[in-house]
């Protein structure tokens, strides 16, 4: 739902039912990390960037004790996904990029592949696109096939890395294709 732009109502699902609370790592939800990062993504879509925060930051906090685990690398990449939003490049290029080394060691290379994309977006907004670049090269290197769900971001991961190279054309082309897949 939050995919197609409908927020509020994905909102009704990844809330957890009234009365029911967060303990020892899980919730009445079928994972302990699935109502931070779906719920923490819709927030950050809907501009409520503050609750976003509070929620990964609780997040963070019960995982703890399970540094390197999935769940971990998943709020480190949805922080990652707010940092960018908030303007907070450099923190945002930390967060993804230790996200995507956590999903390449457990063996995750779809999950690293959104967290590269975010890397190299971070990079391209800091200016810097021979980094960009490269990063945009990390996630080529992985030789997924495309991920509808999170291609959107990839393109605007290349289509910024291009434009701080000072390649408009390619810049705005690839945009409109991110417009294009966006509407599919």
């Amino acid at each position: 739902l939050s995919r197609n732009g409908r927020m509020d109502q994905a909102l009704t699902y990844l809330v957890p039912p009234s009365g029911a609370t967060v303990r020892q790592g899980s919730t009445v939800l079928s994972e302990p990390w699935s109502p931070f990062a779906d719920h923490a993504l819709t927030l950050i879509g809907l501009g409520r960037l503050g609750e976003a925060e509070e929620l990964l930051a609780a997040a963070q906090e019960e995982l703890t004790a399970h540094e390197g685990s999935q769940e971990s690398a998943i709020v480190a990449a949805s922080l990652g996904a707010l940092r960018l939003e908030q303007g907070r490049v450099q923190t945002a290029f930390l967060q993804a990029t230790s996200a995507a080394a956590v999903f390449l060691d457990l063996s995750l290379p779809v999950s690293a592949r959104w967290c590269e994309s975010l890397s190299a977006y971070a990079l391209a907004l800091a200016g810097v696109a021979p980094k960009a670049t490269r990063a945009l090269s990390a996630l080529d290197a992985l030789d997924l096939p495309t991920d509808r769900r999170y291609e959107g971001e990839v393109l605007q991961a290349r289509a910024w890395a291009c434009a701080a190279g000072g390649d408009m054309g390619t810049a705005r082309k690839t945009l409109e294709s991110a417009v294009v897949l966006g509407r599919e």
